[in-house]
């Protein structure tokens, strides 16, 4: 029996090919200053990012899941790619495939778990203050030392299985989608110079021009725009409850690109290899769009907020600097 394949896409691959040059090759740009060459089949994946551990065994089948809403979703937005217009019978699959891309991310990954494994640790130090661990006497890891101790640094860490995350998925897809497929209307905006680029967190959501705070930002309201890259020469573009005609315009297209680059992990990948690409990345390689956890310690109880939005990266030292989506502008319609 064949093995199924451990690293698995969080940006379909058939997607990636919209982007590639004649040579099938995508030239990709790290925020850490890498700079590469590579086809689709070898970028934008994780390993196991789908698969979790039961009993022992690796358990692989949210990967079907995945395949089955490509398999449902891709010929309509290849359609929307070929035929450059998107009817309303497309607006279904638009929704889907987008909640899918949202949720199906390293980042929303590394939050849920996080967010799980806060939980875990403090509701045992809140049951170690409550002396319910005294009864068991000292404990084996360090008898000179609490759990809470322990857990504090770091000796104790509870390990949190990847069924949480995927759970997630299947209980968040249906909320965005509602939001998708209802609040906005959807258009393209077209490049016809090839411009667009395609980031390792593809879908943005952007609210111009404003700082989105400490809590995060939402996927709606009066001014958000929602743009997705389809292909090289084409951005969907979303607009809450505005009507949208298909336009052509490189400006529309940059603020775009622009908006990918700060929404990257780590990765914008064009079918050009130039400076300019490099450039983009370069200037917003100290922040990204990131799902975290934190957890307000009460003493008698706690607080925990999971929050999703473009922050400072974690080992940035520049802590002063202020959030790129304040320099974002509305996308002008015609």
């Amino acid at each position: 029996m064949v093995n199924p394949p451990r690293k698995h896409h969080f940006v379909q691959a058939e997607h990636l090919r919209q982007f590639t040059d004649d040579d099938g090759l995508l030239s990709v740009y790290g925020k850490d200053g890498s700079r590469f060459r590579d086809r689709p089949q070898g970028i934008f994946k994780k390993k196991d990012l789908n698969s979790f551990k039961l009993e022992g065994e690796l358990d692989t089948s949210f990967e079907g899941i995945a395949t089955d809403i490509e398999n449902e979703c891709w010929p309509k937005m290849r359609r929307i790619i070929e035929k450059e217009e998107v009817r309303s019978d497309d607006i279904v699959y638009i929704a889907k495939y987008l909640a899918f891309s949202r949720l199906r991310n390293p980042n929303v990954q590394l939050g849920i778990v996080e967010m799980h494994r806060q939980k875990l640790s403090q509701t045992a130090k809140l049951l170690d203050r409550a002396g319910h661990f005294d009864e068991l006497g000292p404990n084996p890891i360090d008898p000179e030392k609490s759990i809470s101790d322990l857990l504090k640094n770091g000796t104790l860490i509870f390990d949190i299985n990847n069924s949480v995350y995927l759970d997630a998925i299947c209980t968040m897809m249906k909320q965005i989608y509602e939001i998708l497929s209802n609040a906005y209307h959807w258009g393209l905006i077209k490049s016809q110079r090839g411009r667009v680029a395609i980031g390792d967190h593809p879908l943005t959501y952007v609210h111009p021009g404003r700082d989105p705070g400490a809590y995060g930002m939402t996927p709606g309201g009066d001014d958000c725009e929602i743009a997705f890259p389809l292909s090289s020469n084409l951005y969907l573009f979303g607009k809450w409850e505005t009507r949208i005609e298909n336009f052509v315009s490189e400006d529309a297209v940059d603020e775009l690109n622009k908006r990918q680059a700060i929404f990257a992990t780590r990765h914008l990948a064009h079918r050009q290899d130039h400076r300019r690409w490099y450039s983009l990345v370069s200037r917003y390689r100290d922040f990204a769009f990131q799902t975290r956890a934190e957890t307000l310690d009460f003493g008698e109880g706690a607080y925990q907020i999971i929050r999703s939005g473009v922050f400072l990266n974690l080992d940035a030292n520049r802590t002063k600097l202020a959030n790129p989506l304040t320099k974002t502008f509305p996308i002008v319609l015609p």
